[in-house]
């Protein structure tokens, strides 16, 4: 049990440590075309996003697509539009502004089975779409980028149903308690 996340005599689960969010993040899509071998279309996007000195916060891959959570400032809109010109020769390439990154992230969360089922289940129950997940080999963290609009619930949704942390207004209701509420 205790290789799955459970601890203690009662063997209770343990728990995340913590949840960030990054806003100002754009996601690139980038649909491998069927005249480039996966290695060469790879090796090309990321040759393609240091020519354009793009810094990429989270990549996930397969064989016919790569998905890029990046930063995204007033000041790029034009390294945004030559990147995507720059990348379509490569195939087809989408991109969506105005996304944050949610990352759960606890030392805790290593070989701990389920904790990714968890965070997305605990985000399907309050609608939030995932536009990408990525786990790093370490297992201590997983991201997910969502829109931006949706950001802040997701966290308060995440402090509540994966690390058991009651919400703002469940703490501040237990300390209004009295006859002046009368």
């Amino acid at each position: 049990m205790l290789e799955n996340g459970y601890h203690g005599e009662q063997q209770e689960r343990r728990r995340p440590t913590a949840v960030t969010v990054k806003d100002f993040i754009i996601l690139v899509n980038v649909v491998c075309n069927r005249n480039t071998k996966s290695q060469g279309f790879l090796a090309g996007v990321f040759n393609k996003l240091e020519e354009n000195k793009m810094l990429v916060d989270l990549v996930t891959t397969s064989e016919g697509n790569v998905s890029l959570a990046m930063q995204s400032s007033d000041g790029t809109e034009n390294q945004q539009r030559r990147l995507k010109g720059d990348l379509e020769e490569f195939g087809k390439v989408s991109i969506s502004e105005n996304m944050s990154i949610v990352t759960v992230v606890g030392h805790k969360m290593r070989n701990m089975v389920g904790i990714s089922s968890e965070i997305l289940s605990a985000l399907a129950s309050a609608k939030i779409n995932i536009y990408l997940v990525s786990q790093g080999a370490s297992e201590i963290n997983v991201s997910l980028v969502v829109r931006a609009e949706d950001a802040i619930l997701a966290m308060n949704v995440i402090h509540a149903k994966v690390l058991k942390i009651p919400t703002h207004w469940e703490q501040e209701n237990n300390f209004i308690k009295g006859p002046w509420l009368y």
